[in-house]
């Protein structure tokens, strides 16, 4: 199960280089809102550290400060599913939510008492901890996904553009 998340992060991929866009999809949009905060590969985020990935090992101590966005994302879906996600069946991490990128900040425009709102203010928070933290190559753990990771983001820095 851990590792059919980055797999749904690449098959909803965006174009970072479009203007202003807007989003109404599913899982992939936290992909894409790390995308346009970090200018990196999404996929480089999974099986980070000890709590970036499909659920992350609460028990560990963080990593980094990148691995602390992670654990705190995981607190933050927790809290959703308790609160304004209680009744979404699959939980904050797949619902649909609408947001927006103006080139240098992420909008969540879904209604503010909403579960796709907040799971919006979630995925937001996180990709904004990711942009402003280092990411370290030491802290990667292995996964299956790392080559292809590694492919994407070296298309993208040549020919400027996310390739499926």
């Amino acid at each position: 199960m851990k590792s059919f998340l980055p797999i749904l992060l690449y098959l909803v991929q965006t174009d970072p280089g479009s203007t202003n866009p807007r989003f109404k999809r599913s899982v992939g949009q936290f992909g894409d809102m790390i995308r346009y905060a970090t200018g990196r590969e999404a996929l480089l985020y999974n099986e980070y550290g000890n709590h970036c990935g499909f659920q992350g090992a609460q028990e560990l101590p963080f990593v980094d400060e990148v691995d602390r966005c992670c654990y705190d994302h995981d607190r933050c879906y927790e809290r959703l599913r308790q609160d304004q996600c209680s009744s979404s069946w699959l939980g904050p991490g797949w619902v649909f939510y609408d947001w927006e990128w103006d080139n240098t900040r992420i909008y969540c425009r879904d209604e503010e008492t909403s579960c796709d709102f907040h799971a919006c203010l979630c995925d937001k928070v996180a990709a904004q901890c990711f942009a402003q933290n280092p990411w370290n190559q030491t802290n990667k753990r292995g996964s299956g996904y790392d080559r292809f990771a590694d492919l994407r983001w070296n298309a993208f820095k040549v020919f400027g553009t996310w390739f499926p």
